[in-house]
């Protein structure tokens, strides 16, 4: 089964998602130039926004707070989540780049 991609995409900053002040870019299959995805561009603003809400979270937030060891679980976790999905963010890259499946699995 191929991994949804045609849906509503947003850009996520300071843990809300929101429209990106850039415009959009259409994602196309090049193999077969169907439309994939439609996704939110960031602009200079957007980009400025996240970096101060990252900063932020970094200085007030939990995680500088909290014990490595707690960090490596969830990195852990995180790395478990991405394993899972592998399989979907290759075919998602191939669609998208209009290479070969083998050369986005890993």
């Amino acid at each position: 089964m191929l991994p949804r991609m045609d849906r509503e995409w947003h850009l996520l900053v300071g843990g809300e998602a929101r429209e990106g002040r850039g415009g959009t870019m259409v994602i196309g299959e090049p193999a077969t130039g169907e439309r994939l995805a439609e996704v939110p561009q960031a602009n200079a603003e957007d980009l400025d926004d996240a970096l101060s809400a990252a900063l932020a979270e970094f200085e007030t937030g939990e995680w500088p707070r909290t014990s490595a060891t707690a960090r490596g679980r969830v990195l852990l976790r995180v790395a478990a989540l991405l394993r899972h999905r592998a399989e979907d963010f290759a075919v998602a890259e191939a669609r998208g780049a209009g290479h070969p499946i083998g050369d986005a699995r890993w």
